[in-house]
């Protein structure tokens, strides 16, 4: 499950409405990202690394020090 390798990020949870961290994204955003779309939250900094028709293919997430 997402929550088990992203560990503290604490918006994950398990009674959102999405189990994916694309879904995250999307629900984060509230549209279909484009690449290099970012968003940031507990911490961290999601960037969109590539979109494919539709989905989000790879995201870079890193920790904010």
């Amino acid at each position: 499950m997402l929550e088990s390798w992203l560990g503290d990020i604490k918006t994950i949870t398990p009674d959102a409405n999405y189990e994916t961290v694309a879904g995250f994204m999307l629900e984060q955003l509230g549209h279909l990202p484009v690449e290099g779309e970012t968003v940031s939250s507990d911490g961290y900094h999601f960037l969109v690394k590539e979109m494919g028709i539709r989905r989000i293919n790879k995201l870079l997430i890193k920790k904010i020090n």
